[in-house]
Order: structure tokens, then C-alpha cells, then sequence
């Protein structure tokens, strides 16, 4: 897939620093070339050839891992233009689902008049795969938003892990697709699951 269909306003900016995961909120300019603003000035950081994942902030969710040609401040807001932007739609449905019940500790990332603000609560898996989870929890989240998400797999160690809200029902809870996992926490959670088949 070349390009989001539709209108496309907002996506999320994911890199690492110091082997943390960093967030932040950017406003698109253009899409040929795909090009974003942002006031974060922890983007000051970033050069030309580094690597972010850029991910829709909508319930028709796309990504791309993108290269940077061109970071420069304009007044308030950093300006970043990508190389190119092969997007893709992530089939998380692909793994096979686990009934399991984890208790999670989230982190959403909230665009304010600030920068992004980042609000911590609590849920827990109702299934869970290597690929996503269903998750019940009292937050209010929007489908397309990024979630830092941590839990202990007891023995195989503990999963962090960034995901998107896929979906959500209020009564069934909200559909997760992990979208980036930090150190091993892919390996465990899959461990994890293998002794749970």
C-alpha cells in the first residue's frame, strides 16, 4: 500500500532514545513527500538518516518505518520529511489468541496545548497473543491511540511493549495490536504463551 486513503491529520512518531521508547503527537503536511510538524522539542535530537515509526492515529490503522532526509525548527514546531513512506496495515489476527488474564500498567501519550502528556492506568488481558490483546481497563482511549503497556510474565520476565487501540467496545473491552516490543519482551511473551498452549 503506497498511501492512507482519505484525509490523513495526525499520526504518532515512535524512536528510541537511551533504549526507551519516545512518543509524539505530529500534525501531517504532505504526503508526497510525507512530510509532519511538531512542537516536541525532543525531536532536536533526531538527524537526517534516523529511523522512526510513524503509525495513523485513526481505526483504519497504517504504518510505516520511515528514514529521515530533512529535520529543521521552523518558529515553534520541528518540521520532518521522510525518504518514503511504504505503509502497511499489520495483521495482528495472525497469531494464535490465549485466555489469559495479565494486569497491565498503560501509558497513553495525550496531545495537549503543552506537547504530549502521558496519563497512566491500569487494565488487564481478557486474551492475549504475540501479536495483541484484548484489554479491559477503566481509561477512556480512542481507536488509533499508542499505549506503553508493561506486565510481568512471572517466571519469563516482563513485556514492554508499544500498542495502538485497535478497537474498542465498552463492553468487551479494547482490541490492542502490539506495534513495537522493547529488549526481549517479545521473546518472553512468546515463551509465556508457548507453556500456556
Amino acid at each position: 500500500m503506497s498511501s492512507p486513503k482519505g484525509d490523513l491529520e495526525r499520526v504518532s512518531l515512535v524512536w528510541y532514545e537511551g533504549g526507551e521508547p519516545q512518543v509524539a503527537i505530529a500534525q501531517v503536511q504532505s504526503k508526497t513527500p510525507f512530510a509532519v510538524t511538531c512542537p516536541d522539542d525532543r525531536l532536536a535530537e533526531l538527524q537526517p538518516g534516523c529511523h522512526l515509526l510513524v503509525i495513523t492515529q485513526s481505526e483504519n490503522m497504517l504504518r510505516f518505518d520511515g528514514q529521515l532526509s530533512y529535520v529543521r525548527r521552523y518558529g515553534t514546531k520541528w518540521y520532518l520529511e521522510f525518504e518514503s513512506a511504504d505503509w502497511h496495515v499489520s495483521d495482528q489476527r495472525r497469531y494464535p489468541r490465549f485466555e489469559r488474564e495479565l494486569q497491565f500498567d498503560l501509558r497513553a501519550a495525550v496531545d495537549n496545548t503543552e506537547g504530549v502528556e502521558f496519563i497512566e492506568a491500569k487494565g488487564f488481558t481478557v486474551n492475549i497473543s504475540v501479536g495483541g490483546a484484548l484489554l479491559k481497563t477503566d481509561a477512556t482511549y480512542d481507536a488509533g491511540q499508542l499505549l506503553r503497556c508493561h506486565f510481568d510474565l512471572g517466571q519469563f520476565g516482563a513485556c514492554h511493549v508499544l500498542a495502538i487501540v485497535a478497537h474498542r467496545d465498552p463492553a468487551k473491552g479494547y482490541g490492542l495490536e502490539f506495534v513495537d516490543f522493547v529488549g526481549s519482551g517479545r521473546y518472553n511473551l512468546a515463551q509465556y504463551l508457548s507453556k500456556a498452549a
